[in-house]
C-alpha cells in the first residue's frame, strides 16, 4: 500500500519520500497563478533540494529530489486521462513506473506501480471529491481494502495505523501538507480536503506541522517538528 505507508511516516517526518483541495472558510488563496518550482529541504532527516518542471500546458514534467540522503529522479507523461511515471534513484539502475488514471475531478482514480520485483494495483472509490476506499492488490500480499472518513471536508486519518490528524481553519493551500506530499509522490491527487493539516497523532506520539505565510498568503515554509525531529521545507513559486 505504498500512497497508505507514505502518509502514515509523517510520524518520522519521511515526507520527501512518498491535493488541490476546496475552500471552506479561511483566507482566500492568492497562489492560482503562481507554481511550485522548488523546496529546500533542511533539519535532522537530510538536507538538499526538491526542483519542479511543467510542460507547456502547466502539468508537472518533472520532480529530482536532490538530498543528502540520495537523488530520486521522476519523469512524467500524459495521454488522455492516463499519466505515466518512471522513477530512477542514484546509486541503482532499476526504473520504478507508474500508470495512474485520474478521473474528471482531477482524482487518481487507480495506478498500477511496477518494481524489478513487484507489481502492485491500487483503486480508489469516492463519494463526490472524497475518497472513501483504497483497495491494494500485490504479488506478495493478498487483496486488501482500507475505509476513509472525513468530517467538515477534512480527511480523517488513516485507520490501520491509528493516525489521526487535526487541521486549522485555512483554506487547504499550495503547499501545504497533504498537497505538497502528494505533488511530490506522483503529481496526482488522491486526497482532497478543505483545510490545512496542522497536526498528526498516533497513540502518545503528536507531531506538529507550522506554516509561514507571505502577504498574499502564499505558504513560503513548512515545519514538521515533534519526537526528537524537524524537517523544514522552503518554497519557491514562479508566478504569471
Amino acid at each position: 500500500m505504498k500512497k497508505i505507508t507514505f502518509y502514515s511516516l509523517v510520524l518520522t517526518f519521511l515526507l520527501f519520500q512518498s491535493l488541490s483541495c476546496s475552500k471552506k472558510s479561511g483566507s482566500a488563496a492568492s497562489s492560482s497563478s503562481c507554481k511550485l518550482i522548488s523546496a529546500t529541504q533542511s533539519g535532522t532527516q537530510g538536507t538538499g533540494t526538491i526542483d519542479f518542471t511543467y510542460n507547456d500546458d502547466g502539468k508537472i514534467a518533472s520532480i529530482v529530489s536532490n538530498l543528502s540522503t540520495g537523488t530520486t529522479t521522476k519523469s512524467f507523461t500524459y495521454t488522455g486521462n492516463v499519466v505515466m511515471i518512471s522513477t530512477t534513484t542514484s546509486g541503482s539502475s532499476s526504473v520504478t513506473t507508474d500508470s495512474i488514471v485520474v478521473n474528471s475531478d482531477g482524482l487518481m482514480q487507480s495506478d498500477i506501480n511496477r518494481t524489478a520485483t513487484d507489481v502492485s494495483f491500487l483503486v480508489y472509490n469516492y463519494s463526490g471529491t472524497e475518497v472513501t476506499s483504497e483497495t491494494t492488490e500485490d504479488n506478495s500480499n493478498p487483496i486488501a481494502t482500507v475505509n476513509f472518513t472525513f468530517t467538515n471536508g477534512d480527511f480523517d486519518g488513516f485507520p490501520q495505523s491509528n493516525e489521526a490528524f487535526a487541521y486549522n481553519d485555512k483554506a487547504s493551500e499550495q503547499g501545504d501538507y497533504f498537497q505538497f506530499s502528494q505533488l511530490v509522490e506522483n503529481g496526482v491527487p488522491w486526497i482532497k480536503c478543505a483545510h490545512q493539516v496542522v497536526s498528526a497523532s498516533a497513540g502518545a506520539i503528536t507531531e506538529s506541522i507550522t506554516y509561514t505565510y507571505d502577504n498574499s498568503g502564499k505558504i513560503t515554509q513548512m515545519t514538521l517538528f515533534g519526537d526528537g525531529q524537524t524537517i523544514t521545507y522552503d518554497y519557491d513559486y514562479q508566478c504569471d
